[in-house]
């Protein structure tokens, strides 16, 4: 678990911003790079250097910030369409506050920032800025955020990080939060969050044209899934003439490191390290999270987007994804 008083810090880090008035901008971009990352009205997109596209950051409008859409290296679309785009026929119209890779959660101070219209996590000091780093991520995106409640109450200020990066045909995203309780902020023991994605239909267990499987670290696999604690989990599934992964990690410094997942045969995938009574079947409060004023809890997670041959049984096999995350906790860059 990363946890830490920063609320002085984070507050400073927006002043400067906002008095330098930076937005987006770039800083030392290398001529090597296969990323590249631009403004499009209101929304930030991230694509590849010769124009695949990668991933759209959706701000403008947007209740909470998504990304969608999100694409895996065989240029497919990996997470659902709906309900940002209502005109595909194999997708199902439910839950539509799964807005394809988001990071939200059912109970803070009792407001539902998971389902209800009302709460809001915005956009604080301008626009998104950006910056180009070395290593195993290339772009880094950084969003100043507010949980702002119904009544305008703002209960957490958010520094949210994501981190693209491309290694051996594998593409990844690296999301970090920064959450700084404004007031005390309790975060509720619900399994409706957190960091979540929502898979395109064919990684899905059951429904319309599903053929997907699932997998998590501890060897678990589709229904078993679900409630349990890893340190990921991976969906997989035949697409035309060849198969696609959707794999979510849970970085080992997290609170309550390995997070319960609420993994759902519909193609919901999240962790959430709060919701210990509907996971465990405790009593109620159980997982609640109490976060004092000034403090901060940091949130560490890995989207892997992976593609591989019709005939393989998976793209990645559960050692291959055992050691991305090992990988992926031992260097910082």
């Amino acid at each position: 678990m990363i946890f830490r008083s920063s609320l002085a810090a984070s507050a400073v880090a927006l002043a400067l911003l906002t008095h330098q008035g930076l937005g987006f901008w770039r800083e030392e971009e290398p001529e090597e790079r296969q990323l590249i990352a631009s403004m499009e009205e209101g929304d930030l997109v991230v694509q590849l250097k010769e124009g695949a596209p990668f991933a759209t950051l959706r701000l403008r409008g947007a209740r909470v910030p998504h990304v969608w859409p999100l694409v895996g290296p065989s240029g497919d679309e990996m997470t659902r369409a709906f309900p940002m785009d209502k005109g595909r026929e194999e997708e199902e119209r439910d839950h539509p506050h799964h807005h394809s890779f988001w990071f939200a959660h059912g109970s803070v101070n009792g407001h539902d920032f998971w389902h209800d219209p009302k709460c809001r996590i915005t956009l604080e000091g301008g626009q998104p800025f950006a910056r180009w780093v070395g290593g195993r991520f290339e772009l880094e995106i950084t969003l100043m955020l507010a949980w702002v409640a119904p009544d305008g109450t703002k209960l957490l200020f958010e520094g949210r990080d994501y981190r693209f990066g491309l290694r051996d045909g594998v593409r990844f995203v690296e999301c970090e939060s920064v959450l700084t309780a404004l007031e005390d902020v309790v975060f509720g023991d619900t399994k409706e969050g957190t960091f979540a994605l929502r898979t395109r239909p064919e990684l899905r267990l059951k429904g319309k044209v599903a053929a997907g499987t699932i997998l998590n670290s501890g060897g678990q696999v589709d229904g078993e899934c679900w409630g349990q604690r890893a340190a990921w989990v991976s969906y997989e599934a035949p697409l035309g003439d060849h198969r696609v992964g959707l794999t979510v990690m849970d970085h080992s410094a997290n609170l309550r490191h390995p997070s319960w997942w609420h993994a759902r045969d519909y193609g919901l995938v999240a962790s959430n390290p709060f919701g210990i009574h509907d996971f465990e079947k405790k009593e109620p409060g159980t997982g609640d999270f109490h976060l004092a004023k000034g403090e901060s809890l940091v949130l560490k997670h890995l989207v892997v987007l992976s593609q591989g041959d019709k005939k393989r049984k998976r793209t990645l096999t559960a050692d291959e994804l055992a050691g991305l995350w090992n990988w992926w906790i031992e260097r910082r860059y």
